[in-house]
């Protein structure tokens, strides 16, 4: 004897295997359409770039998106006011990026979450964020703070080179003090700069576990 509720067991069951065949081939169009999370936009301008930049930047690009995409859709879907004004194709298939959303999320995590680890990996999230999109782009430039343009101003630095008589070999004259101290300034300020952003990286690499949601 079959149990009371054998047919509508083994029609639910039908449906589920019909469904999940059709998510199965809709996401496979998905993926390779409107969201496909298996590629990464380094964000940097067409050109050559040796590869520890592109470590940089790619894995800041994708703490941007975090930010800016998933904890932007985080906040907007847990608001019934804002949720209610998205279309039905926006809640469906857009990933809409908004910075404010992103950061206000953070803020509620950081100062009303009841969990500990959460608003920890909040804090340092939007710490990391923060620095990459607003404190790096205003470093001041090295050449700048060594003061390049006021000891070589109506200079070229291809006067230093002087080429040998009779031959296409060059050797570089020897430059001043005071022109030796401003290369030293800017390498010391470089170096300083790459410093930073090797803590910077070495920062998210440890949270990264919490770049969920």
């Amino acid at each position: 004897m079959q149990p009371k509720n054998y047919w509508k067991d083994k029609f639910e069951d039908i449906m589920y295997s019909v469904k999940y065949r059709y998510h199965n081939i809709l996401n496979s169009i998905r993926y390779r359409t409107t969201r496909r999370y298996y590629i990464v936009n380094s964000g940097l301008k067409p050109g050559y770039y040796d590869t520890g930049e592109l470590i940089l930047h790619v894995n800041f690009k994708l703490l941007v998106d975090f930010v800016e995409i998933e904890k932007a859709w985080m906040n907007t879907w847990t608001d019934d006011s804002a949720y209610s004004k998205l279309s039905w194709f926006q809640k469906k298939f857009c990933r809409f990026r908004s910075p404010q959303d992103g950061i206000a999320y953070l803020n509620w995590e950081i100062n009303e979450s009841q969990l500990e680890h959460q608003t920890k990996s909040a804090k340092e999230i939007l710490e990391l964020y923060t620095w990459w999109k607003v404190t790096r782009p205003n470093r001041p430039d090295p050449y700048i703070e060594a003061g390049y343009d006021e000891v070589f101003k109506d200079k070229n630095l291809s006067e230093h080179f002087i080429r040998e008589e009779g031959s296409n070999t060059y050797t570089m004259k020897p430059f001043t003090k005071k022109e030796s101290a401003v290369f030293e300034k800017v390498t010391k300020i470089e170096n300083k700069y790459e410093k930073e952003d090797e803590k910077m990286l070495i920062r998210l690499m440890k949270i990264r576990k919490s770049l969920w949601t």
